[in-house]
This record gives structure tokens, C-alpha cells and sequence, in this order.
């Protein structure tokens, strides 16, 4: 049976989900109290975080009268709790990547992506450090009496685990490849629920998709003659200026295009008697 203790904080849960329109899951596992702490402090304007046993988050989320909303616990991993607010999810998502901060690796931590070594000098005088870093696949050599990284070098991939001497070289090198924070798992709007793959946004990289799209999709309502107020103008020139060569071409006269003829037929005559001279027949 559940206490009345563990009931109130069910309770709680249920009523924020009715009190905020979007609810995430999140993972705090490796996250220091102090910075949690200071996190909430930041966000508490606009959001809620509740940290409580896994069991109470998935039993509130069930009982919730929003549809759908359940499917939040699957997304639990290392230490969940959940964040409330009314921003939209990926407003949400943003706002807490920009709130992390870099920070050394630790033996036993996966790499969140590749990790690169940058080509540059170094501080480090010659030493056996020079033989940690080439064991490290760094391509490392002397110059001017200081060790310098000769090229960009890939030391882990993404997925792979940091070694004890892997992640003390790089501290040494003042690398620091991990990030903390507090990290979105997935999030619900409207019964659905996002993963943090499709919030994440590389907002450059959408917006020259969507001008692309908006270029792309003017010039075919121009090619299939589909007017709008964006695209008349560029379709009614096109038409008289297609009208008025067909209208040369075929020596349709009129006022607007007589000159023109005429023009053209001198050319004609001018080049056909330049010919004949050519060849001697004039």
C-alpha cells in the first residue's frame, strides 16, 4: 500500500501535469546537488522540477487524465526526474543545452561524441608525455623545444568508454569533452512524446532548408502559372515578355513592336548581304 507520504507526492505530480502543458522526462546522473540546485534556481520563473522514486513518477504519469502522457516513464534512464513547463518543447530543449557547461571526463563515462584533439602548440616541454600522447593516437612531434599536436586527432569515438590515462591527458591538455547539466530525455505535448534526437534543431541548418523550400516552391507556383500576391508581377512580365518575342518572331506588327521588326530585318539584311560579298556575288 502506498503512505500517505508517497500519495501527496503522486498527488503533486498529477496536479502539475494538469497545471503545465508540457512535461519531460529528464536524466540528472553525474549532476553535482550544488548545480541542480542553482539550475532550479534559474528556471524556476517559468519551470517546475520534481526528483522523486521512480515508481511514484510512472504511477502519476498513469493516472494522469492527459492522453498519452504515461508513455514519459519509458524514457526514464540513470537518475530521472521530471521538468514542468509551458514552453514548447523545443524551446525547452534549447533553453537546458545552453545551461550546461563543459567539464573534465571521468574514467568509466561514455563519450557523447567523437572527441578530437585539436593540431596546436602546447606548454609541455619534451618529455614522456610526448610518448602518452602518440599511445593516445595523437600525432605529436617537437618543435622550438615545446610538444605540438601536428593534426586534428580523433582519440574516441562516439559510444566508446574513457579510459583512466585517456581522460588525464586530456584534463592535462585542458580538453574538456563532457558536458553537465540537466539532459532532456523526451518530452510530452498534446499526447505525444518527443525524444531529444528530433528536438535537437541545427536552427542554421533549418533555416537554409526552409529558404531553399520557399525559393523552390516560388518558382514552380511561377512555372505552373499559379498566381499569388507574391508572384504576379514576375508571371504577368514573363507573359508579355514571352508575347513579345513570339510576337517578333512570327512579324506580328504592331505599335509597341514594329521597331523591333524592323530592327531585326535590317540585321537579317544586313548579314545576308555580307554574306553574298563574301562570296562574290555582290
Amino acid at each position: 500500500m502506498v503512505t500517505e507520504q508517497k500519495s501527496q507526492v503522486v498527488n503533486k505530480l498529477k496536479d502539475l501535469t494538469e497545471k503545465y502543458s508540457i512535461v519531460a522526462s529528464l536524466d540528472l546522473f553525474g549532476l553535482p546537488a550544488k548545480q541542480l540546485q542553482n539550475m532550479r534556481e534559474e528556471l524556476r520563473c517559468n519551470c517546475e522540477i520534481l526528483m522523486t522514486k521512480h515508481r511514484l513518477m510512472t504511477i502519476a504519469l498513469n493516472e494522469s487524465s492527459k492522453k498519452g502522457i504515461g508513455k514519459l516513464s519509458e524514457s526514464f534512464r540513470g537518475m530521472p526526474a521530471l521538468i514542468f513547463t509551458n514552453d514548447n518543447p523545443f524551446k525547452l530543449f534549447k533553453k537546458l543545452e545552453k545551461s550546461k557547461s563543459p567539464i573534465a571526463a571521468k574514467a568509466g563515462q561514455v563519450a557523447p561524441k567523437d572527441i578530437i584533439v585539436p593540431a596546436g602548440s602546447t606548454n609541455f616541454s619534451p618529455g614522456p608525455i610526448i610518448g602518452e600522447l602518440k599511445s593516445a593516437g595523437i600525432d605529436a612531434g617537437i618543435i622550438n623545444g615545446k610538444i605540438e599536436i601536428k593534426s586534428d586527432s580523433t582519440v574516441l569515438k562516439k559510444g566508446e568508454t574513457f579510459t583512466e590515462s585517456l581522460s588525464s591527458l586530456l584534463a592535462r591538455l585542458d580538453i574538456k569533452p563532457m558536458e553537465v547539466g540537466l539532459n532532456l530525455v523526451s518530452a510530452y505535448e498534446n499526447g505525444l512524446v518527443f525524444d531529444a534526437d528530433v528536438l535537437k534543431i541545427d536552427e542554421t541548418a533549418f533555416a537554409a532548408k526552409l529558404a531553399s523550400a520557399i525559393s523552390g516552391g516560388f518558382n514552380l507556383s511561377v512555372e505552373v502559372v499559379y498566381f499569388n500576391k507574391q508572384n504576379i508581377n514576375l508571371i504577368l512580365n514573363n507573359a508579355i515578355s514571352q508575347s513579345r518575342n513570339l510576337a517578333i518572331n512570327e512579324c506580328l506588327v504592331n505599335s509597341q513592336i514594329i521597331e523591333d521588326i524592323l530592327a531585326r530585318a535590317t540585321a537579317n539584311a544586313n548579314g545576308l548581304k555580307s554574306e553574298l560579298q563574301t562570296n562574290g556575288f555582290a
